[in-house]
């Protein structure tokens, strides 16, 4: 994310223009200064990038109304083509250095414009914000490689804001990607390709609103969030009018390779179970006017068995005093057990994976589907192997809480 303060659509954070720099970049540099209409044109011409990179940035802009108006003249044309300028120049550079945003910080100044930072003090503020979402989160600065969708919540709860997250479609719709469940002050923010951009006016950002659920379309923002609170009832489920059909098991897949098993050998041989032992600890004392506890389950011992060679006998763990060491060592335990019955199967089905390997060399090598099925069975036969199933002896909620 390496650009802020617009997204591709919609009315974007206004700043005081500055004075236009007299560089060749410059679209008021060698412009013609009357109503010709062939100069007209060759302004349109010399500048179609700018125009078109405006028109990227800011869909609802008035160069719209100028470039299909019938009594648009030269000077509005100038005067928007600065303003396109200018407010590209400032969204994809740094105001102090001139270069381009390369620091992921796109969302930071979001929230900096949204507190009411200005442009001459928004670095400050957003990378005060960055600061404090760094110490909050105790990540390493070198690992910071912009905020994911997924880790918004985060930032909502560390600076008090439910943020919604929106995005204009191929057919200049507005789609809400993100919507927040948060009862904090709202900011609304665009998303185009893995960049936030503040909307400072979310009236304006669009002519349309889309269900992202049900891709109905509204006029308004307003109607658009009432609507998605209860769209869920109103969403029809089609469903394909056929019998429900059980996934093939790995061995039926192979089977249906040319393999053969026999009916005990298509069945799990090992399994683990467990016991767990608990005393009750009074923790009277901790007890509070709302809330009155009476004791505290804590494990005791935990025994093991199961009927994977070597490991037959039971096996109990003992506390002594630190239930989380009791419970790692009996999960270490577990995990040593699984080993085991991994290992001896693997010897079992050893001629199984050198048959596919054997497939596999023998495959044409324009073959790709044939080659990544076989590859897939590999995969599949070599996971079921090493999941042993563990069972909890007479364990319920009281047991697997404690």
């Amino acid at each position: 994310m390496d650009q802020t303060g617009a997204g591709p659509s919609g009315e974007q954070q206004n700043y005081e223009q500055p004075d236009a720099p007299q560089d060749e970049g410059n679209p008021e540099a060698a412009i013609p200064q009357d109503n010709d209409e062939e100069q007209l044109e060759a302004l349109l011409n010399q500048h179609q990038e700018i125009i078109e990179a405006g028109d990227r940035l800011h869909d609802r802009q008035d160069i719209y109304n100028i470039r299909t108006h019938d009594f648009f003249t030269v000077e509005a044309l100038i005067e928007e083509l600065r303003i396109i300028y200018h407010r590209q120049r400032r969204l994809t550079k740094s105001r102090n250095t001139g270069e381009p945003y390369r620091d992921n910080l796109c969302l930071f100044r979001c929230l900096a414009l949204h507190e009411g930072a200005g442009e001459s003090s928004l670095e400050r503020a957003s990378k005060a914000c960055f600061e404090r979402y760094l110490q909050e989160t105790s990540l390493a600065r070198e690992d910071f490689c912009g905020v994911d969708l997924t880790e918004l919540s985060v930032v909502e709860e560390l600076f008090s804001v439910s943020i919604y997250v929106y995005s204009i479609d191929e057919s200049k719709h507005a789609v809400c990607i993100r919507r927040s469940v948060k009862d904090f002050p709202s900011m609304h923010v665009n998303l185009h390709e893995n960049h936030f951009s503040f909307i400072a006016d979310f009236q304006n950002y669009s002519n349309c609103f889309v269900c992202s659920k049900c891709d109905k379309i509204f006029p308004k923002p307003y109607e658009l969030c009432r609507h998605e609170k209860r769209c869920d009832i109103n969403v029809k489920h089609k469903f394909p009018g056929k019998v429900y059909q059980l996934p093939k098991t790995v061995f039926q897949e192979l089977e249906d390779m040319g393999f053969q098993f026999e009916t005990t050998d298509t069945f799990f041989p090992y399994f683990a179970t467990w016991d767990i032992e608990s005393f009750q600890y009074d923790v009277r004392a901790e007890s509070n006017a709302r809330l009155q506890w009476k004791a505290e389950h804590v494990p005791a011992s935990i025994s093991v068995a199961s009927n994977v060679p070597g490991y037959e006998s039971a096996h109990c763990f003992v506390t002594d005093g630190d239930s989380k060491q009791l419970v790692s060592d009996f999960v270490e335990y577990v995990f040593e057990i699984s080993d085991t019955s991994y290992r001896l199967l693997n010897e079992k089905f050893e001629n199984v994976f050198s048959e596919l390997d054997t497939m596999l060399t023998n495959l044409p090598s324009e073959d790709e589907k044939g080659k990544l099925q076989l590859l897939r069975l590999k995969k599949k036969l070599d996971q079921y192997l090493r999941e042993m199933p563990v069972i909890g002896f007479n364990s319920g909620l009281a047991t697997t809480s404690t």
